[in-house]
């Protein structure tokens, strides 16, 4: 299905926050608290790099960001496609 078939009429532009509730179907507290899972796991894996020039375990930057591990490998395994 289009974007354009699921976004409601009479708008001619949607917001890109609308664009990606209809993609994703989360509410705004979920997309933030995923956008600021990510920023965490994101900043403690490139401090961890920056202290010690190696690429860090994932547990090792769950534990520093303080999210699941899980997380950190959904992110990592997310990231691993635009490369």
């Amino acid at each position: 299905m289009s974007e354009a078939a699921v976004l409601p009429r009479g708008s001619a532009v949607a917001h890109s926050s609308e664009v990606q509730m209809v993609e994703t179907g989360r509410s705004d507290g979920r997309n933030r608290r995923a956008a600021e899972t990510r920023r965490k796991i994101i900043a403690a894996a490139k401090e961890m790099i920056a202290e010690t020039s190696t690429a860090p375990t994932v547990v090792a930057v769950a534990k520093r960001a303080d999210v699941s591990v899980r997380s950190v490998s959904s992110i990592l395994a997310m990231l691993s496609h635009f490369s």
